[in-house]
């Protein structure tokens, strides 16, 4: 936990979004598609 902890909070929530997409992609490629639209 102490590496989560020493990351940038930037970086974390960067990487916590791109895991969020992906875990919607699983759930709904039409709707992830708008998300990560949104997104960039």
């Amino acid at each position: 936990m102490k590496i989560f902890v020493e990351i940038k909070p930037s970086i974390y929530l960067c990487i916590v979004k791109k895991i969020m997409i992906v875990e919607l992609i699983k759930k709904s490629d039409e709707f992830s598609v708008k998300l990560i639209r949104w997104f960039s």
